[in-house]
């Protein structure tokens, strides 16, 4: 696993160059991992493949060509003759009427990428999101994520940190998503939830609270589950604890040690935190 970071703007093209450097000197684990699929596929587009092992791959669209934003997309493949996805996509979230997105925001852009997922932070948002896959309990299944934002602007979370926690639960469109782009039945655009949230549609926050009495932190990786019909839990975060809003005693951007991890505090606002491990 690697940890890198820039100092980035909001401006477009910012999150691909970001996506495109980090890809191409950490993406790959072997022969599997992350790579640029198309160069080519236009001004602030960036198309990546990410084939964590022989059965498994997705490819992450990057719509990067406008301020304060990024639209992302999911495809089970990409055509670099005609530079459009090929098979099932991922688009829009709970609402049909809401793409989904990374938001930018001018400062540190940092990321935790290994062969199967991108943790994306945006420190001078408050941000994180989840690109990619969980670590599976089933490495047979196909099970890829995306934890960020959508399109609702005026949503009570579009504010808040996506990576804390299913906030709402996993239904609500208000600016965050948590998605399967696949689930363990093979099922396209499902509702993704973190371990013991609120069941859909419920708007309110659990306790995931790691500081401790005598100044500590206990810091576990956070379970995550499918939340429709088959229902299974499906493996853990990779490198990431959701807190949901509860009090770290951390500010945005630090850092605490556990053992010999160093995680990384993304605070977005109201106090909605995950700890994202650095190596």
């Amino acid at each position: 696993m690697a940890w890198v970071s820039a100092y980035k703007t909001n401006a477009a093209g910012q999150l691909k160059g970001f996506l495109d450097d980090i890809i191409t000197n950490y993406g790959l684990e072997g022969s599997y991992g992350w790579t640029i699929k198309d160069n080519n596929a236009g001004t602030n587009i960036g198309v990546y493949q990410c084939q964590p092992d022989a059965n498994s791959k997705f490819v992450l669209v990057v719509r990067d060509n406008q301020a304060d934003y990024a639209t992302i997309e999911y495809w089970d493949d990409w055509d670099t003759d005609t530079h459009s996805g090929v098979g099932n996509s991922m688009t829009f979230g709970a609402s049909s009427s809401y793409t989904l997105r990374v938001r930018k925001a001018t400062g540190v852009y940092a990321a935790a990428i290994n062969k199967q997922r991108i943790v994306l932070a945006i420190i001078g948002g408050g941000w994180a999101y989840y690109l990619g896959y969980p670590k599976r309990f089933d490495e047979t299944k196909d099970t890829t994520a995306f934890i960020g934002h959508n399109s609702y602007t005026s949503g009570t979370n579009y504010s808040r940190n996506p990576l804390a926690g299913t906030l709402g639960g996993a239904t609500n469109s208000g600016g965050g998503e948590w998605r399967w782009f696949r689930d363990s039945n093979g099922n396209i655009n499902r509702h993704l939830a973190s371990r013991g949230s609120y069941t859909s549609g419920i708007a309110y926050y659990t306790r995931m609270d790691t500081w401790t009495p005598n100044g500590k932190h206990y810091v576990i990786e956070t379970p995550v589950q499918e939340d429709q019909s088959p229902n299974k839990l499906i493996g853990i975060l990779d490198g990431v604890m959701c807190n949901m809003n509860c009090n770290s005693g951390r500010a945005n951007g630090d850092t605490i040690v556990v053992g010999n991890d160093v995680w990384l505090v993304v605070v977005g606002s109201d106090n909605t935190t995950c700890f994202i491990k650095e190596a």
